[in-house]
């Protein structure tokens, strides 16, 4: 495990060790953007920005693994390219999947929400329904006002 910025530390996990919990992506996509994401990450040889993950649960079912909280299209497609075959099995950015650790606690559903809504507020593939359904959970969910939920969506 090699360090990261801040107090994030990298980690190479395979697919198996992470759970991806739909629930919890602040956007939508199609099956086209990620052959589109598979194809690009193909092409460059790596994944050129790593997900964000929390963990290890520490019990269940899901012990030893991580949640992922961000990146769900790099890791469907980094998830595709892994079980497909696709990339030479000496090239090892492509056989595990690279990962910011961004808290131990994946439990932490707010976190979590919060923390992919950062990582996808800038993107220009949001729709004005991925944002009213993410200002929604906000206020619903977690108890935000729509004053804190507005700023958060910013």
């Amino acid at each position: 495990m090699a360090e990261g910025i801040g107090s994030k530390k990298i980690l190479r996990l395979s697919p198996d060790k992470i759970v991806a919990d739909v629930e919890y992506n602040g956007r939508r996509y199609h099956d086209s953007e990620i052959e589109d994401l598979t194809m690009q990450i193909l092409e460059a040889g790596k994944l050129l920005q790593a997900v964000g993950v929390a963990g290890p649960y520490k019990n269940g079912e899901n012990k030893g693994k991580y949640r992922l909280w961000f990146g769900f299209r790099r890791f469907l497609s980094m998830s595709d390219i892994i079980a497909g075959g696709l990339a030479a099995s000496d090239n090892e950015a492509l056989t595990m999947i690279d990962c910011n650790l961004i808290s131990d606690d994946p439990l932490d559903d707010k976190a979590a929400f919060l923390a992919n809504l950062a990582e996808n507020t800038d993107r220009k593939e949001r729709t004005p329904m991925d944002d009213a359904v993410n200002l929604v959970r906000l206020v619903d969910e977690f108890g935000l006002t729509n004053a804190e939920a507005a700023k958060v969506m910013r």
